[in-house]
């Protein structure tokens, strides 16, 4: 199995109810990603590569639009963290881009250990780190 920062199975991380940050289409948005996660770590503890592109192009397309849903969500409860949070968003897009470009090129030299880390490190840290930041901001505009 794969490992993550600190030796973490990538497999393990499943979604809880820690992670919400207070919105359905978004939680559930992340719950999806967790999902795609977990059947691309899968196939490729069975030894299966097959998938890898297409989850590099789901990846792709799915960001952007989650992305854009999360920055609408946090303009509309006024987060103050919502340019900073962006030129995150944009980073990772681009990131994402530059695996597909080289994937699309050639299939071999984009590879699971690249694509599975970056997924899990995206769940974990960008959900807990700055996602959590404006559940506050969520919670706070669902009081108005």
């Amino acid at each position: 199995m794969s490992t993550g920062p600190g030796g973490a199975a990538l497999g393990a991380t499943t979604w809880n109810e820690s992670l919400r940050v207070g919105d359905d289409r978004i939680d559930a948005q992340h719950q999806s990603f967790f999902r795609m996660v977990a059947e691309a770590s899968e196939a490729v503890e069975r030894g299966s590569l097959d998938g890898l592109g297409r989850n590099l192009n789901f990846l792709a397309a799915y960001a952007v639009m989650h992305f854009r849903d999360e920055e609408d969500l946090m303009a509309a409860c006024a987060y103050p963290g919502l340019v900073e949070h962006r030129k995150v968003h944009r980073q990772f897009v681009a990131r994402v881009a530059g695996l597909l470009k080289a994937h699309d090129a050639d299939p071999t030299a984009v590879t699971a250990q690249q694509i599975l880390p970056l997924m899990h490190d995206w769940l974990v840290f960008h959900i807990q780190g700055m996602d959590k930041q404006f559940q506050p901001w969520v919670e706070g505009m669902k009081g108005r």
